[in-house]
């Protein structure tokens, strides 16, 4: 192409957004490729780690523990009525919640 060409500077030599489109489609297949190979995405959407709190142990956990539980326990309100509350238990403590459990888990 010689400068005296009549098209725009923009698509003498190819157009430049189109390059510019498929460059960003390219930097979004590597950035995907990326996070899937460091387990952050679901379904395509980046995720962060999620922190569940172990009632048996009274710490927080990651919700990608393996062998983490969920449990729903019964206890008894102040009026002495039964009332089922969620239990999570990291893989740490599956073994020995009433070993370790601190409080009953109520509010």
């Amino acid at each position: 192409m010689s400068w005296d060409d009549p098209r725009p500077h923009a698509c003498r030599d190819g157009c430049q957004l189109a390059q510019a489109q498929n460059t960003l489609a390219q930097a979004q297949t590597l950035i995907a490729q990326a996070e899937q190979m460091r387990g952050r995405t679901i379904n395509g959407e980046i995720t962060m780690s999620q922190a569940l709190w172990c009632d048996a142990g009274e710490h927080a956990f990651s919700a990608r523990d393996p062998k983490r539980e969920h449990w729903q326990r019964t206890v008894w309100d102040g009026d002495d009525r039964q009332v089922e509350i969620p239990w999570d238990v990291c893989s740490q403590h599956v073994q020995q919640p009433a070993q370790t459990a601190v409080t009953d888990g109520r509010p």
